[in-house]
């Protein structure tokens, strides 16, 4: 089966590939449907482990999920684990934070890697008595309950800031914003990059030797933070544009003192504007569509600074500026408290699990 199979109403069933990206150690809700059938065998009993037959790394393929739904279609490219002795929660987690190593090493492959069920059956487990399993299963619940609540909350935050960047920027270059952060009556006007900008420039070239993982000032190339090195050739607040390849458009921001590189360009704002406005701005123009057609493609800071849009007083940009910037600010301590469960349960099943 595939994704050819879906549709809105049907049986439940679950892909490999959904392994990967929308299912962790336990599924309590499936996500698709399908008009398709399948043999009894193939359809599954509370507590069946699934884990995928093949996978594009040794250690992409060493994942698993419990699922705690019963007749939903197994398609192919699982391994189906079924056993009585241990809850299949358990098991999930083991292979998932146990043995995953163990299941990397016994993947065979190289464009797309395979794992065999009798290769799979080898690998040895430790497990407690019953009465310990449902009371550790009991425990990672709750936790599985506290890290998908954070989850939700991030992705709620996020789904609130692509609104308000949809009103606060409109699509169109002569469009007025739907909504505006204060009393602000004048309308927004058309203006050039290179009438809002102090600076608009490509960093310069460093070596990779002078590229650490600890220093004194941050290094941004066109994919973001690289490391650090000691010294630098900005100093400020900066809108950074990624200016090569798949990175063209790619934005970031820096404060205070840092070193940009050749693959990215530099935007400061002037005293008409404010940078973190032009920061939000240069996101929302997609500038990777200047990219041109080329086997490499790039972006040229002479096009670039012609380029215009709409720009409200600078009033309103600051405020719009401060704005969006709290959004992220509150996306990134929710995703650092997210971060701080998830190494809690690992360090926890660390321990769980000898």
């Amino acid at each position: 089966m595939s994704k050819a199979d879906i549709t809105s109403d049907g049986t439940p069933f679950i892909l490999y590939g959904e392994l990967y990206t929308t299912y962790s150690e336990v599924t309590n809700e499936i996500v698709r449907k399908t008009d398709k059938s399948a043999e009894p065998e193939q359809m599954s009993r509370i507590g069946d482990v699934i884990i995928p037959t093949s996978g594009e790394t040794p250690e992409e393929i060493a994942t698993s999920t419990c699922v705690m739904v019963p007749d939903v279609i197994l398609a192919g490219d699982l391994n189906i684990y079924r056993n009585k002795a241990v809850d299949g929660r358990i098991v999930s987690y083991i292979i998932n934070h146990i043995v995953n190593g163990d299941i990397s090493r016994i993947a065979q492959g190289k464009s797309v890697v395979h794992v065999k069920a009798d290769e799979l059956a080898k690998i040895r487990i430790n497990y407690p008595c019953s009465n310990e399993q449902q009371k550790i299963v009991a425990f990672l619940e709750v936790l599985a309950k506290r890290i998908e609540k954070q989850r939700q909350l991030i992705d709620t935050l996020k789904s609130y800031k692509r609104g308000a960047l949809s009103v606060l920027f409109p699509e169109g270059k002569e469009t007025q914003p739907q909504y505006r952060l204060g009393d602000f009556s004048d309308p927004w006007e058309r203006r050039s990059l290179e009438e809002v900008t102090e600076e608009f420039k490509s960093g310069t070239f460093i070596a990779a030797a002078d590229i650490k993982e600890v220093g004194t000032f941050p290094v941004y190339g066109g994919n973001g933070l690289r490391g650090y090195t000691d010294t630098y050739n900005h100093d400020g607040n900066y809108a950074l544009i990624g200016r090569q390849g798949a990175l063209c458009g790619n934005m970031n921001y820096s404060t205070g003192k840092a070193f940009f590189t050749e693959h990215a360009v530099a935007v400061k704002a002037n005293r008409s504007s404010n940078t973190k406005f032009l920061y939000y701005l240069l996101d929302r123009m997609n500038l990777g569509q200047y990219s041109g057609q080329s086997a490499q493609p790039g972006l040229a800071v002479g096009k670039l600074i012609k380029l215009e849009n709409m720009f409200p007083c600078k009033e309103e940009q600051d405020r719009i500026g401060t704005f969006l910037s709290s959004l992220d600010d509150l996306v990134q301590f929710h995703q650092r408290k997210y971060d701080a469960i998830m190494s809690v349960k690992n360090a926890l099943l660390q321990q769980i699990f000898i």
